[in-house]
């Protein structure tokens, strides 16, 4: 099947590429450094097909992601997050972990109009609910999150064989019907009072729960 060119991905025509090997390998003499650089090129453009796809699926990730669940980050801030999370998955970490690991790298890249926002949005937080209960809350979400994304990573987990197949199960699994289960979770598990404040001060503008 002939690919597609969408949102500005280049790729080289098959019947170009077929043309060019056909003229390389016909040609002679044909000693052993035109064959060591013929299968030099078949191997990169081998690796260039494989590195498209896995762009394309990567890319649907995150969009899925900006459209689901937040906008906050930033294309590159978020790209790496899901580097993260796949590496992670293919290591077999839990939610829990792989949290962990995207929080200690968040922790490093946020701009300063993302700590301000955050900043302001915890203190309204914290306003509403007092520091020990809006800690608490924040808390109880984020395990609870975690708790319903053990499945589908553990579903990811049994067929990524490498942290780049991880990209095309992710983006299969993260769906709007997981999204909407897992927000209706949340809100069930919690404190009216305590879901409402965190919808109230950390969405949509931190994360999307409406």
């Amino acid at each position: 099947m002939r690919p597609s060119v969408a949102n500005g991905d280049t790729y080289i025509p098959c019947v170009l590429l077929q043309r060019t090997l056909r003229g390389l390998r016909h040609r002679t003499p044909f000693n052993v450094c035109e064959c060591v650089s013929l299968v030099s090129f078949e191997a990169f453009l081998a690796f260039f097909a494989i590195a498209n796809c896995q762009l394309r699926e990567k890319n649907d990730v995150i969009e899925r992601f900006l459209w689901l669940v937040s906008d906050f980050l930033n294309y590159q801030q978020l790209s790496k997050a899901v580097d993260i999370v796949a590496l992670g998955i293919h290591k077999g970490e839990n939610a829990s972990q792989i949290r962990q690991d995207v929080e200690r790298y968040l922790k490093h890249v946020l701009e300063g109009e993302q700590l301000a926002l955050v900043t302001q949005s915890y203190s309204q937080l914290t306003k509403e609910l007092g520091k020990e209960k809006a800690d608490a809350a924040l808390a109880r979400a984020a395990q609870i999150v975690g708790y319903t994304l053990e499945a589908p990573m553990r579903q990811i987990q049994k067929t990524s064989a490498t942290p780049s197949a991880a990209y095309a199960m992710m983006s299969q699994v993260l769906n709007p019907e997981l999204v909407l289960r897992i927000k209706i979770f949340v809100r069930e598990m919690m404190p009216p009072e305590d879901f409402d404040a965190i919808r109230k001060h950390l969405s949509p503008q931190i994360v999307k729960l409406q």
